[in-house]
């Protein structure tokens, strides 16, 4: 049980790491050469309400526990990864620090890569009605787990909606 517990609490202290360091400096190294039309189809994150709780793409089986979070193998060179992160959820406006935005019509995804290639886990913030389904949409192409620190398990990418975010 103390294991567990000592995992627990070292992966939500590395999740909270991500996303406070993030959030210490503006986003004004935004990508200006993005497609217009993508970018005034998005709305602006800050207009989006949070749905689901911060969670963690990692590459473990679907029969991994959390205490296999440890010794979870890298998601990939970091090319590879934003490009299968891009094939599933779109273009991705860079960011500080490691960090990518996808947006759509109701959704917007916070992606920190982190600043380590390979990338070890991908740490996400959802934002909007459809972000569970487009985080859905990238653990299904891309095989790679969601790990919800806050609640110290997997979740199941078809039921992300019923998260509580708060």
């Amino acid at each position: 049980m103390k294991p567990s517990l000592e995992t627990g609490i070292g992966l939500g202290l590395l999740v909270a790491g991500f996303f406070w360091r993030g959030r210490r400096k503006p986003q004004s190294n935004i990508d200006q050469s993005s497609d217009a039309t993508a970018v005034a189809t998005a709305p602006p994150p800050a207009e989006l309400s949070r749905r689901i709780p911060p969670v963690m793409l990692v590459n473990l089986s679907p029969l991994a526990v959390p205490a296999d979070l440890e010794t979870a193998p890298a998601l990939g060179g970091r090319d590879d990864v934003r490009a299968r992160v891009t094939a599933a959820v779109g273009r991705l406006q860079p960011a500080e620090n490691g960090r990518a935005a996808a947006n759509g019509s109701n959704w917007s995804l916070m992606l920190n890569f982190g600043a380590e290639d390979p990338v070890w886990t991908i740490a996400i913030e959802a934002r909007g009605d459809g972000s569970p389904g487009a985080l859905e949409r990238l653990a299904r192409e891309t095989g790679w787990r969601i790990f919800v620190p806050r609640l110290g398990r997997f979740a199941d990418p078809a039921a992300l909606s019923e998260l509580n975010a708060s």
